[in-house]
């Protein structure tokens, strides 16, 4: 019995421990679970707000950007001196006045695209009053800028910071973007294409600074952003398109179909013309493209070389008024592309195309008189005439994606014309007068794409 008694208090001793042991675990169990419950609720409250903060971040880093890059190139003067030194050294005599349309086309893409039956993200009236709030706030912002900073244009009018043609055209390129990019990334392409030819054709044209265009860019972008986002606060889901209506047509692949870029390069030039030019000169360029299947696709590249004068007449007497002008050419061409990825977000590349050349000649000329440089009439001593023709272009190169939607590469190129420019002597005797110069280059740079 006592050994009984012994062993049942044992038990009864071993069940209350291993009891109390079952409540401690439990007490600890329940403490955990509500310890976790209650930092998964801080961490999911804590995710939301993070979202709805980069809900607003995301679509203003890049308007943000522009604007203050814009702004900062402005006050760092010599940038924009340099630009313009360049612009006046090689491209003296260009004034094109497509930059006043180019604008209002990108406006009757949406129009013209609804009128072929192609849906955008939006129904019609609602995509007309977002694309109209946003080029109001475009025109209150830019005006009001303008106003407020009253730069002075290179050309040496007021009110230059920022560039408005740059503004509204981007404004129509980033609405196409915002309403189509999902339908089809090439009208992202093409809109973003002709609102980058804008801006440089402002600064060619002598109206704007590089910093006005790059601000102007900015508050484009910016204005949609705003506008888009008033229009869904009033609208909410009201004229909303069905995804299926847009993107039926269209399906997306793994790899990104569409991009735009800028591009800087080294350019050499080739054969006898080099001659009477430095051995390298500098270009910039813009090239975008579009992917039909994973590897071939149809591309726009887009460059302008310029080159200095070979220092040839310094122990010549020349008179006083004797202005230098460098040589520029522009090469727009269109044809296939290809891509083959060698490793994990890098891609061989490699392009050929056929298009348009326009050469403007070297010159050494008087500062009074005609400066059409396209005959020997004009005031130029010794130099080379203008010359359009076919162009054509061969090259390859590398893309690293570093980001989802950004890519680095490097770029080798050929270009060619068919015609070339004529010698122009009246220092000396030329001993060829009537003897053709061709530009080929070779052309060496890098570039960065938005990828679509």
């Amino acid at each position: 019995m006592p050994f009984i008694l012994l062993v049942f208090l044992c038990i009864c001793m071993n069940s209350k421990y291993a009891c109390a042991q079952v409540l401690e675990e439990e007490k600890k169990k329940k403490e955990k679970n509500y310890t976790q419950s209650h930092l998964n609720f801080n961490i999911s409250e804590k995710e939301s707000v993070t979202k709805k903060q980069k809900a607003w971040v995301k679509p203003t880093v890049i308007p943000a950007s522009l604007i203050l890059g814009g702004y900062a190139i402005s006050q760092a003067s010599n940038i924009n001196q340099y630009v313009k030194e360049k612009r006046d050294y090689f491209a003296p005599d260009f004034k094109h006045n497509y930059d006043d349309y180019l604008a209002g086309y990108l406006y009757l893409v949406p129009v013209g695209l609804e009128a072929v039956g192609v849906k955008g993200k939006h129904k019609f009236y609602r995509t007309a009053i977002a694309v109209g709030a946003s080029r109001l706030i475009a025109d209150v912002v830019a005006y009001q800028m303008k106003r407020g900073f009253n730069h002075t244009r290179p050309s040496g009018g007021d009110h230059s910071f920022p560039s408005a043609h740059t503004t509204f055209a981007f404004v129509g390129a980033h609405a196409i973007h915002k309403e189509y990019g999902e339908v089809h990334p090439l009208y992202s392409v093409l809109g973003y294409t002709l609102a980058a030819t804008t801006g440089v054709t402002r600064i060619l044209n002598n109206a704007h600074w590089v910093g006005d265009v790059v601000a102007g860019a900015g508050v484009g972008i910016g204005s949609v952003e705003l506008g888009y986002w008033l229009t869904g606060l009033a609208f909410k889901e009201k004229g909303k398109q069905n995804p299926e209506a847009y993107l039926s047509a269209y399906v997306p692949s793994d790899e990104a179909e569409g991009y735009f870029g800028f591009k800087t390069a080294m350019t050499v030039p080739l054969g006898e013309i080099s001659d009477y030019y430095k051995s390298t000169g500098f270009g910039f360029g813009i090239e975008s493209g579009y992917y039909i299947g994973e590897n071939f696709g149809v591309g726009l590249d887009v460059m302008m070389g310029m080159y200095e004068v070979k220092d040839q007449f310094s122990q010549t007497s020349l008179p006083s008024d004797v202005q230098e002008k460098g040589m520029s050419s522009i090469h727009a061409t269109i044809g296939p592309i290809y891509r083959n990825k060698i490793a994990d977000k890098l891609n061989f590349v490699a392009n050929a195309g056929i298009g348009y050349a326009k050469i403007n000649g070297g010159q050494l000329r008087t500062s009074e008189g005609n400066t059409d440089s396209s005959t020997e009439d004009s005031n130029t001593l010794f130099g080379h005439t203008n010359s359009s023709s076919v162009a054509y272009q061969l090259g390859t190169g590398l893309d690293y994606q570093f980001v989802k939607t950004w890519s680095v590469g490097f770029r080798a190129s050929y270009r060619g014309s068919t015609k070339g420019v004529k010698l122009i002597d009246k220092i000396g005797e030329a001993p060829t007068p009537s003897q053709s110069y061709n530009l080929n280059s070779l052309d060496f740079g890098i570039n960065i794409s938005k990828l679509f």
